[in-house]
């Protein structure tokens, strides 16, 4: 039987909204999303925008102006900011490789999440997780909000879909879960899926030897989400769901006002890589997906390795 966990705080005051801001469209409809969220439960915005150095700019014909090229950035942070201007916020233009300058943000002001834009869905590349979104993402020890172009400003339901398998990470991020329910007055959806595949690995919800692992999954999860929502005001709903894992979560997230995944997967030896059915369902979600650090997991810093960064201290 898997442990019930303690209800959270998520987002505690005083923690300010980390967005990175890039110009795109996704940027800016992440930044619409992170001020709406900012208003709804009176919290800040750090709006961070990084370019990453390259010495070829310096060789360039006709020469790179990078004073023209600061110049024009604070001009577009400044349009940017006037946006949000009832929003309490601050930002900061950085020269070093986007990820880091993110993580680097973080560390100055342990947010409450760092909100990121969705790439587009084009034809040619339909689901596609940008490069600064996977390493955040897999180095991060704050939750990290992904919000796709498609997503509304304003939440559809106000339904908070979470995807529980026994696992400590998404456990972790069940807590989260409760913690913001309670913050922005939502209720929770806490969803296991068992996969059809007989020889597939089983959510730690149904047990070590089971003959009924549909049966005792929801016997598990019911009994974790009734003894979690005794101890606080939250309204949790829980279901069982059979097929594959992504693909469901996916689906009961599509009306949610945001689907929330822990970050590893059955082997908590792997934690520091993003799993692969939380990679498919930030890669494939039309909701805003919330990828919540299992706190036993760790996790590079943003002045150690941070993969496909280099400091700019490095030669």
């Amino acid at each position: 039987m898997v442990k019930p966990t303690d209800p959270g705080s998520a987002v505690p005051p005083g923690k300010p909204l980390v967005v990175g801001v890039d110009w795109t469209d996704g940027s800016q409809h992440a930044l619409e999303w992170a001020a709406a969220l900012a208003r709804r439960i009176d919290r800040e915005l750090e709006l961070v925008h990084a370019s990453s150095p390259w010495v070829g700019l310096e060789m360039a014909i006709p020469p790179f102006d990078y004073e023209r090229y600061r110049r024009a950035v604070e001009e577009a942070m400044e349009t940017w900011s006037a946006k949000i201007a009832d929003v309490d916020h601050a930002s900061r233009i950085t020269e070093d490789e986007p990820a880091r300058a993110l993580l680097v943000a973080a560390e100055a002001t342990d947010p409450g999440m760092i909100v990121l834009g969705g790439h587009d869905r084009s034809s040619w590349m339909p689901h596609h997780l940008g490069s600064v979104a996977s390493k955040v993402l897999h180095s991060s020890q704050w939750p990290v909000v992904i919000v796709p172009v498609q997503t509304p400003i304003e939440a559809p339901h106000g339904r908070l879909v979470v995807g529980v398998d026994g696992s400590e990470s998404s456990l972790e991020a069940l807590r989260w879960a409760t913690g913001f329910a309670g913050l922005v007055d939502s209720r929770i959806y806490a969803v296991c899926v068992v996969p059809f595949e007989p020889f597939a690995e089983r959510p730690r919800l149904a047990g070590v030897e089971t003959s009924d692992p549909v049966g005792d999954t929801m016997s598990n999860l019911r009994a974790l989400t009734d003894d979690l929502a005794g101890r606080t005001e939250v309204n949790i709903e829980s279901d069982v769901l059979i097929g594959d894992p992504a693909s469901r979560l996916v689906n009961a997230g599509d009306s949610a006002e945001l689907l929330i995944l822990g970050t590893a997967g059955h082997r908590e030896s792997q934690s520091n890589a993003l799993g692969a059915t939380t990679r498919s369902c930030v890669t494939h979600s039309s909701a805003p997906v919330v990828v919540v650090p299992w706190a036993g997991r760790g996790g590079p810093t943003a002045n150690e390795s941070v993969p496909g960064c280099r400091s700019n201290a490095e030669g």
